[in-house]
């Protein structure tokens, strides 16, 4: 009787371990799938006339407006689902999901996320569109809604989605006393910053913040829109710089400066001051490093290899 028992565990066991692989998709989930596309498309839901541009060859030259004004019928957003999933059509779906569903050790690619988009509220999807493309230079993506209530801007890679609410999301002036922030887009150097900046300055924008050096050496600025959402403008640190700025003092210390093409490490006992400020403007030694200004002993500059 134990012997049978134990053989039961073992059995038991087995089949536990078989179902831990993660299920594949099954035709009846893609064929629920088609229909969610199907009834989004009788729905004339904006986002999914792209996908059907992008999968069927057909739609391919149609704008959004003419790809939900055509006719879209249940065959079609199966293909659609098998073109999504790497079939020719979906009789090739049916028989491929077959064989995922059973095969044993498949791998699904792992999925990349491509891009990202801040969602803003605003209480005016028109005035909100005229300020972004007017005041901050972005290009309406689309409109959704009779009445609109839905919309993208954007500008370059940035995105910002609008959602119209009719009702207060913040209490009071919570955001701008907590300076929560709606959305944050960066540029790819200082340069970039500063004349993001004065552009935005000539069209009369508000600030919620002026341009500023963020204490780790980032550039900011914040703009606030009409509804008082809270746009974070930011540019990298300028990493040129030391980094120290101030006088360090006492006996033990390990410190590790990094120049632009050089390495300077000052140990224990070698210095009992070390003053690091950052060079002058335009003046470079024979080697291309910039001078350093320091107050060393002889000790601590003869161990650092520097020049007086």
């Amino acid at each position: 009787m134990r012997r049978r028992a134990h053989r039961s565990l073992r059995k038991g066991n087995a089949r536990l371990n078989r179902n831990t692989a993660a299920p594949m998709p099954n035709i009846e989930n893609l064929r629920k799938q088609a229909k969610q596309y199907l009834r989004w498309h009788r729905e004339r839901y904006y986002p999914v006339a792209p996908q059907i541009r992008a999968a069927l060859p057909r739609f391919r030259h149609f704008s959004d407006e003419q790809i939900l004004d055509a006719n879209f019928k249940l065959a079609d957003a199966q293909e659609l689902v098998a073109r999504q999933m790497g079939f020719e059509g979906w009789q090739a779906l049916k028989s491929g999901a077959h064989v995922m569903t059973h095969e044993a050790g498949h791998r699904v690619p792992r999925p990349i996320l491509s891009s990202t988009s801040a969602q803003l509220f605003v209480a005016d999807i028109k005035a909100s569109c005229d300020f972004y493309t007017h005041k901050l230079g972005f290009a309406v993506d689309f409109v959704y809604g009779d009445p609109p209530y839905y919309g993208q801007v954007a500008r370059d890679h940035a995105r910002l989605a609008l959602r119209v609410v009719g009702e207060p999301v913040f209490i009071g002036d919570i955001r701008e006393r907590e300076h929560l922030l709606s959305a944050s887009l960066t540029v790819a150097t200082a340069d970039e910053i500063k004349q993001l900046f004065l552009s935005y300055q000539a069209t009369g924008v508000r600030f919620h913040q002026t341009l500023k050096k963020e204490p780790w050496g980032a550039r900011t600025f914040i703009v606030m829109d009409p509804d008082g959402n809270l746009i974070l403008f930011a540019g990298p640190a300028d990493r040129s710089g030391w980094l120290c700025n101030r006088p360090l003092t006492g006996w033990g210390w390990y410190f590790k400066l990094r120049l632009p093409r050089n390495e300077v490490r000052i140990t224990r006992g070698m210095a009992r001051r070390v003053y690091l400020s950052a060079p002058r403007r335009g003046s470079r030694r024979s080697d291309g490093v910039p001078p350093v200004r320091e107050n060393l002993s002889r000790r601590a500059g003869e161990g650092a290899g520097l020049a007086w």
